[in-house]
């Protein structure tokens, strides 16, 4: 008896919201950023995303005599900015090749089992790429720089904000310690929580994270006002594992990102990239719906797919996709840290 691709594909298993529900159910490619959680997920139903700028000013109010009217309250102008959300796709297929022996035995029909399976395993592939081109977006984004892969810029948050990024030097050099000078480091670290404070203003923040390029973290742990914390760090096992690769130092913390995007570093080997955590909606994952007729209206999900059989019933073609804009909101809070070492 003759299979048709088209008979198997046609079950309710492998049509949209199904191939949808399957692509968000398996496993994510593993990533730090991702793995933190910094962004606050926004599904929205629209391929654009609104910000809404309103500039709040707190200001010392001047004593008036007791009996006299008021000081008149300045209220801020309300600004809104519209950013186009990326929309990201990738294609597989399952071809009759692929699916020739899949028919199990003393059966005459496919082994549906098998043809899931092999399905499973295009949509991870799929997803693979996509999980990474999104680690790719959320290191971007804390820089304020968010790239295309081929190098080109997504969004320049700076630009579109009229802001210049905030930029710390730290000394790493040997001779500060003999100078009596070793707590230099734990001097501009306290100069990047200041400016971080005053640049949240008034919203409340969990802490301070430092993403650390190669030659940036190998300079800072040589530090010697940095040394003993990080040797406590280093010798304590259940501390390493608590920690996430990364230790406490001067109110920051500090964590080195060792991943490439082919062959450039995800973070710049001589910096180090400071954000807040905890701060609620200023750092979002904005999810916009697909580009399809069965998402117009719809909240968008993190991951979509669906399926097409190719024409002369050759194979099935499977797209996975996902439109994510990754926001900071308040691009002041994106602190860049640079060193130097003249020894």
């Amino acid at each position: 008896m003759n299979v048709s691709l088209s008979d198997v594909f046609g079950q309710d298993i492998f049509n949209v919201v199904s191939l949808t529900q399957a692509i968000i159910k398996l496993p994510s490619k593993p990533s730090k950023l991702g793995d933190m959680g910094i962004f606050a997920s926004n599904p929205v139903n629209t391929t654009t995303a609104i910000v809404e700028e309103l500039q709040g000013v707190l200001q010392l109010v001047q004593t008036t005599p007791r009996g006299t009217r008021g000081l008149e309250s300045k209220h801020p102008k309300r600004k809104q900015k519209a950013f186009v959300i990326p929309h990201i796709a990738k294609e597989d297929a399952v071809k009759a090749d692929d699916v020739l022996g899949l028919r199990a035995f003393g059966e005459s029909t496919l082994s549906l089992e098998s043809v899931v399976n092999k399905v499973n395993d295009r949509l991870q592939r799929i997803k693979d790429s996509i999980d990474l081109t999104k680690e790719h977006m959320r290191i971007g984004a804390i820089q304020g720089l968010i790239k295309d892969a081929d190098g080109t810029t997504l969004l320049d948050l700076f630009d579109a904000f009229g802001l210049t990024r905030d930029s710390f030097q730290f000394n790493f050099s040997k001779t500060q310690a003999l100078l009596g000078a070793n707590d230099d480091v734990k001097v501009t670290a306290q100069k990047v929580c200041r400016k971080m404070q005053k640049n949240l203003g008034g919203t409340p923040y969990t802490g301070i994270q430092a993403i650390c390029g190669d030659d940036f973290w190998d300079a800072f742990i040589q530090a010697e006002s940095v040394k003993e914390a990080y040797r406590n760090y280093a010798s304590n096992t259940m501390l390493q594992q608590q920690q996430r690769n990364g230790f406490m130092f001067a109110d920051i913390y500090w964590m080195n990102y060792t991943s490439w995007f082919g062959d450039t570093n995800a973070v710049p080997t001589g910096e180090a990239q400071f954000f807040p955590l905890g701060v609620g909606d200023i750092m979002q994952e904005v999810l916009a719906p697909a580009d399809t007729m069965a998402a117009v209206g719809t909240l968008g999900l993190p991951y979509y797919s669906q399926q097409e059989v190719m024409p002369f019933d050759k194979g099935v073609v499977f797209e996975g996709q996902s439109n994510p804009l990754y926001m900071v909101s308040r691009p002041s809070v994106l602190i860049q840290g640079t060193f130097f070492v003249n020894d």
